[in-house]
């Protein structure tokens, strides 16, 4: 099947939960105005990024779960997606990234490679997918399985990590590896990440897409 893919590169406030569920609900029905299979929202849209200490308010990761949880929920849109968000288990806190279809969460998928260099202090806050729950989230678009590989940012950027999560979505099935992100933009970046699509894409036969906030600076 033809699948259109809409990259919903908005712009997140971070802490204005209302407002960036809000502009995810517009941008979902855009999507659908444009006869698109399937819409992708950046890393942590939701909340903004990067929250840092909003994340140690327990009302701020619960409020950010009801609003992805009522969006999802009222959605009544022929339409796949995947929006960034912050899901918790017990104490624990992941930079996640929910599969929907329709009105329904189809799968949760949480960031592998955690950077703790330079801007970046994610292990402060988030705990890691474990190599076992790395895999494709299965959706059925208009009668036909698919298989779509979840990465989040650094999941990407693997070259200085043993643990390889697009060689490991790969070999489990996916036939699309989508990566959601919010890193700092620099001049020369872009094509940096071309390149980088470009070459996993190649050696592993499988298209990879890059959708990432609309934030140049920070």
């Amino acid at each position: 099947m033809t699948l259109k893919i809409a990259m919903a590169q908005i712009n997140s406030t971070v802490g204005d939960l209302e407002e960036n569920a809000e502009k995810i609900r517009r941008f979902i029905a855009e999507a659908k105005s444009q006869k698109a299979n399937l819409v992708v929202f950046p890393e942590l849209a939701i909340t903004g990024y990067p929250p840092e200490d909003l994340l140690l308010e327990n009302a701020f990761v619960e409020r950010n779960k009801e609003l992805l949880g009522e969006l999802i929920e009222d959605n009544n849109f022929d339409i796949a997606g995947v929006i960034g968000f912050v899901d918790c288990k017990g104490k624990n806190l992941y930079n996640a990234a929910a599969t929907f279809n329709r009105n329904k969460i189809v799968g949760v998928s949480y960031k592998t490679l955690l950077p703790t260099y330079d801007v970046f202090d994610e292990d402060r806050y988030f705990t890691p997918a474990e190599k076992e729950e790395i895999l494709p989230v299965s959706i059925d678009l208009h009668g036909k399985e698919f298989k779509l590989g979840i990465e989040i940012c650094e999941d990407l950027w693997d070259q200085d990590y043993d643990l390889k999560v697009t060689d490991l979505l790969a070999r489990k099935g996916a036939d699309l590896i989508v990566n959601i992100s919010a890193s700092p933009f620099h001049v020369g970046k872009i094509f940096e990440r071309k390149n980088k699509l470009k070459k996993k894409s190649i050696k592993k036969q499988i298209a990879h897409i890059l959708c990432e906030s609309s934030r140049r600076t920070r």
